[in-house]
């Protein structure tokens, strides 16, 4: 599942023509960490830089997977998951980063990544911080803001 995919907001190409090809493939590189890094913390009983809440588990679906526990498979250690699902990964590991000069793809391999990032089915529980019209958390937009700033030593709107 395709999450993020930026080939050089209105703000990065106006850096562009500043940077060279190695210094942006490591500037991405930062930028897409840094988001990897939120989306991954995400799991957990509060996430830190979700776009909301995530719902209870279904009653009837938490009595007949998770003996009545409504708590959302996302949130559970990585010990309670494995004895739910054994053998699968833990959304949380299944992320990958490609990288170009000019480009970052970040993706979550795991079976039902997308049913939850978008909410298909009953399964609604987005773990990328990104709201529904697509943008980035404005905690997300701040942490970025930050790496480029520092990236940059200077001072970005």
């Amino acid at each position: 599942m395709t999450v993020l995919q930026d080939d050089w907001t209105p703000l990065f190409a106006s850096l562009e023509e500043k940077v060279s090809e190695g210094r942006r493939r490591i500037l991405l590189s930062q930028l897409a960490g840094a988001i990897v890094d939120v989306a991954q913390q995400n799991f957990g009983d509060e996430g830190i830089d979700r776009p909301w809440d995530w719902a209870m588990l279904a009653e009837e679906y938490a009595l007949e997977v998770h003996g009545g526990d409504q708590t959302p498979t996302l949130i559970l250690p990585d010990d309670e998951h494995e004895k739910l699902h054994p053998g699968e990964p833990h959304m949380r590991e299944n992320f990958n980063v490609e990288l170009g000069s000019d480009f970052a793809l970040i993706t979550n391999l795991a079976e039902y990544a997308s049913e939850h990032q978008e909410g298909k089915g009953n399964m609604y529980r987005p773990f990328f911080p990104v709201n529904l019209d697509g943008q980035l958390t404005p905690g997300m937009q701040q942490r970025l803001l930050g790496i480029m700033e520092s990236h940059f030593s200077v001072s970005l709107p």
